[in-house]
C-alpha cells in the first residue's frame, strides 16, 4: 500500500492496485491508466511522476511507495472500486500541464 501525501508530507489517502482509499476506510476513486476518476465516476486529475496533479496541473498529493500490507476489508475496498468503475462513461483523459505549484483543494475534495 502506497501512501498519498500532502505539502505537510502527511498521508493524507493510500493507494493500493489503481484503488485510492482515504483514512477513514472508503474508496473515493480509482486510477485506470494515468487517469485518476473520482466517486462522481469523472476524471478528476491524473497521476504521474509519482505525483498526482488536477485537471489544472495543481499538485494534489505526491505518491510516497510503501511496503506495508494491505490493511482494512480489501473485498470491501473491491466491491467499492468495481462499483465506482461501472459508473464511468467517458474514459478520455485530458492533457494535463503540471505546474509547480500545491492545489489548495483537498483531495477529498477533488474525488467527491
Amino acid at each position: 500500500m502506497n501512501a498519498l501525501l500532502d505539502k505537510s508530507a502527511k498521508a493524507i489517502a493510500y493507494l493500493n492496485n489503481n484503488i485510492i482509499t482515504l483514512p477513514e476506510g472508503y474508496v473515493a476513486g480509482v486510477i485506470l491508466g494515468h487517469c485518476v476518476f473520482g466517486r462522481s465516476g469523472s476524471v478528476v486529475g491524473k497521476l504521474f511522476d509519482q505525483t498526482l496533479y488536477a485537471t489544472n496541473g495543481e499538485i494534489i498529493a505526491r505518491l510516497q511507495v510503501q511496503t506495508t500490507k494491505e490493511t482494512g476489508n480489501t473485498d470491501l475496498m473491491r466491491r467499492q472500486a468495481w462499483e465506482l468503475i461501472q459508473i464511468i462513461k467517458d474514459h478520455q483523459c485530458p492533457w494535463i500541464i503540471p505546474q509547480n505549484k500545491w492545489s489548495v483543494q483537498s483531495i477529498t475534495t477533488l474525488l467527491n
